[in-house]
């Protein structure tokens, strides 16, 4: 069964909420974000200084979700309320059953803490149980250490790099895009807890993107029960969104 389409949604967790992202959650942006290069080092945008600039990049984010290429989501840590970040599902391929989770950004407070695990658990789930999708990746720079150690954390596997397109912009330093595959036709997935639900893709990476270097991957083969049963569950409602 094909994968359904994504349509904006609110994604409520124990410790943080999901919610489509629009510019009404800029000034909250501008207080978490801006003026802070360790946080966009990993993007491919130039660090946003004022409020103005803030809206700026919000606004071509928005444009880059109308014209499908994203669903990008505000991240509200449990009893702010306030926008602390953004994270998206990216390189949506309904045919191939597989996204991206990318274009991530969040503020300090929330780094090693319950907030930034339950923001990619909460999108997993979303992606694997309601919309039916049998693959999600990331695209992480052979770098970003702190951004791999949380996903390895999730059980995500680390795949090794992949050439990158022709022409594309590389990371600093030339490494090339990190780009796994799909899972093998045929794969089942394994128990709960089954000390084997963990593997490496072992087929070739049919789409070089646009990326950093070597990354880390969830694919279908491993259940979000078994993920669930490792850390704190997620309440993960999901509700149709409505306007902020």
């Amino acid at each position: 069964m094909a994968p359904r389409p994504l349509v904006p949604v609110v994604l409520h967790g124990r410790y943080v909420r999901l919610e489509p992202l629009t510019t009404a959650h800029v000034p909250d942006l501008h207080l978490a974000g801006s003026r802070d290069d360790g946080l966009w080092q990993w993007l491919p945008v130039v660090t946003p200084y004022t409020l103005g600039e803030m809206h700026m990049l919000v606004e071509q984010r928005l444009a880059q979700q109308s014209a499908g290429g994203a669903v990008l989501f505000a991240i509200i840590p449990a009893g702010t309320n306030r926008a602390a970040g953004w994270i998206a599902y990216t390189d949506i391929s309904v045919v191939d059953e597989r996204l991206d989770i990318g274009w991530h950004w969040a503020a300090r407070s929330t780094w090693e803490t319950p907030v930034a695990v339950e923001t990619h658990l909460l999108l997993l789930h979303h992606a694997f149980e309601n919309l039916g999708f049998g693959r999600v990746q990331w695209q992480i720079d052979h770098l970003d250490v702190r951004s791999q150690l949380t996903l390895s954390g999730l059980g995500a596997v680390r795949e090794g790099p992949c050439a990158a397109t022709p022409g594309a912009p590389t990371a600093p330093g030339g490494t090339p895009s990190f780009t796994p595959c799909s899972p093998p036709s045929g794969a089942t997935a394994r128990p709960a807890g089954s000390s084997e639900r963990r593997r490496p893709c072992p087929c070739p990476c049919p789409y070089p993107l646009r990326g950093g270097g070597p990354g880390a991957l969830l694919d279908g083969t491993v259940t979000i029960a078994s993920l669930f049963t490792s850390h704190a569950t997620p309440n993960a409602n999901t509700d149709t969104a409505s306007p902020r």
